[in-house]
């Protein structure tokens, strides 16, 4: 069986590193999301997907071109990574059988995409080569669903950017500063490619064919495809990754444990504010909330996790959370929050709401928000 050729997606060369839409001024929503490991149809254990410490690329101990930099680095601004992490995908028996190494993308709910990556465990300095991780026309690939439930895939081969950060790992981009192309349809080993642009150019959001529903990469090729074309001399069924992008932030360790009960929501409104939230009745200090305003420039970072979790249905049946807390506003303790969010998604196209308010030290001016999300969601578990 032949493998189907990807129509290029972009020229390599011709593309500048990669920077979401000027990213440095952060004009799109970055998700905060985890990359959760599931193994597929894996009753003969011929798959595996997991986070596993001294797997992942370290940070770099000196800029790239010091003295004393031994050619390992994958910078994450976003996080530290004590343990190195890294996900681990593999496939061992052959291609046309069961079994699929998937890494689920929680989190991204809601969101219009504009880049997507990860750092890949292989060397740079030679095209195709054998050493390190499959990277193929088909597999390892992004799977994307839209809220429209249209479908796309991105292969690992002909990223739009390719950032050499390490002499032992690369780290391709899709989109960025161009527009985010993707392949028609839901993926396969021989899935054949047709691009188009799915990625949002509005900051306040676009249609429902380009919100995403649910993201995920899957590893689905095994050994025997190298036999099946032999251009492709690195396809062995197993690649490691590290750093996995999202609209420019990433994530490079595996998910924290959850206790089951969480309600979490994020996202922004139509005027940039944003939120983000993880609360549980079982551990409420455990509970997690921020919250920006640039209108009115207040930064708000919940601590000592939260209380007063309560549940209430709104006038059009939606369910909703609040709860209350401390907080550090714009690095400054001493302020009280209350803060409470309904989900919509149930009962209309709407995806949710919230309301904000900041109770400060003595002289300060109270603080009252309320809004509606243009992206992003609210997942209540009552």
């Amino acid at each position: 069986m032949k493998r189907a050729v990807v129509v290029c997606l972009l020229s390599v060369a011709a593309i500048a590193p990669s920077r979401a839409f000027g990213q440095t001024s952060r004009p799109f929503f970055q998700p905060k999301f985890d990359v959760i490991p599931i193994e597929v149809d894996n009753g003969a254990f011929v798959v595996a997907s997991f986070w596993r410490y001294g797997l992942g690329c370290p940070q770099p101990r000196a800029p790239f071109s010091s003295p004393g930099n031994d050619g390992f680095g994958c910078p994450n601004p976003f996080e530290t990574d004590p343990r190195n992490e890294g996900l681990l995908m593999a496939k061992s028996n052959q291609t046309a059988f069961p079994g699929k190494a998937v890494a689920q993308i929680k989190g991204v709910k809601g969101a219009f995409l504009t880049e997507l990556g990860y750092d890949l465990r292989k060397a740079v300095s030679i095209p195709l080569s054998d050493q390190g991780s499959a990277c193929g026309d088909n597999a390892p690939r992004f799977e994307i669903q839209m809220a429209d439930n249209s479908n796309f895939f991105i292969p690992c081969q002909l990223p739009t950017d390719d950032q050499s950060t390490s002499l032992y790992w690369r780290r391709p981009r899709w989109g960025g500063a161009v527009p985010l192309l993707a392949c028609i349809g839901q993926g396969s080993p021989t899935a054949v490619c047709v691009t188009v642009p799915i990625s949002c150019g509005n900051v306040n959001g676009c249609g429902l064919d380009k919100r995403v529903q649910s993201l995920k990469i899957v590893q689905d090729v095994g050994p025997d495809d190298e036999q099946q074309d032999p251009n492709r001399p690195e396809e062995f069924g197993v690649a490691i990754f590290d750093n996995i992008d999202v609209n420019g932030r990433l994530k490079g360790t595996a998910p924290e444990a959850r206790h089951g009960d969480e309600d979490e929501g994020q996202g922004r409104d139509k005027d940039g504010r944003e939120f983000h939230f993880r609360d549980s009745q079982s551990f409420p200090a455990d509970s997690v909330f921020d919250f920006s305003d640039p209108v009115a420039n207040v930064s708000l970072v919940g601590v000592n996790g939260v209380r007063g979790i309560a549940y209430s249905v709104g006038p059009l049946g939606q369910p909703c959370v609040s709860f209350s807390g401390d907080g550090l506003v714009n690095g400054k303790a001493g302020y009280l929050y209350t803060f409470a969010s309904c989900d919509l998604s149930v009962i209309s196209t709407d995806l949710g709401t919230y309301s904000m308010t900041i109770a400060g030290p003595i002289g300060t001016l109270p603080y009252n928000q309320t809004g509606a999300l243009t992206m992003g969601y609210v997942e209540i578990h009552k």
